[in-house]
């Protein structure tokens, strides 16, 4: 849900950002002849400023989120790309290193874990409520 709403908040505010950047340019096309009113084009420029400093701290805290989640859940990763839970954090870094070389298209050899075929492992009995047998 966090992850969402940052992201959300970085939709919004790079939006604001290009909607507020294309009422400047208007605004200043529309008024360039028009002396004094010319100034009413600080404000769309302030507004697309705020909304740009906005969209950078929404999109290093959408990142941040992202690495995190990332981070927590790198073992559901693994299994996921069927490679082999790393058993060390030198070698975590190791394979990692290899994986971001394949992933942007390099070739690497890596061998896969694939999960051995058969019936799904039988689902816990639930919990006896105390006090019943």
């Amino acid at each position: 849900m966090y992850l969402r709403d940052s992201r959300q908040q970085l939709d919004t505010s790079v939006r604001l950002c290009v909607v507020s950047a294309v009422a400047t340019v208007e605004t200043i096309a529309c008024l360039l002849t028009d002396g004094w009113w010319l100034f009413l084009g600080l404000a769309t420029y302030a507004l697309t400023y705020l909304a740009y400093r906005a969209s950078v701290a929404a999109a290093d805290e959408y990142t941040t989120a992202l690495r995190t989640l990332i981070d927590l859940n790198r073992f559901k990763f693994y299994e996921s790309l069927h490679v082999r839970k790393p058993p060390t954090s030198r070698e975590e870094r190791r394979i990692n290193a290899r994986l971001m070389n394949l992933l942007r298209g390099k070739f690497e050899d890596i061998s896969y874990d694939h999960p051995a075929a058969g019936p799904p492992p039988p689902a816990a009995a639930p919990p006896t409520p105390p006090g019943n047998p």
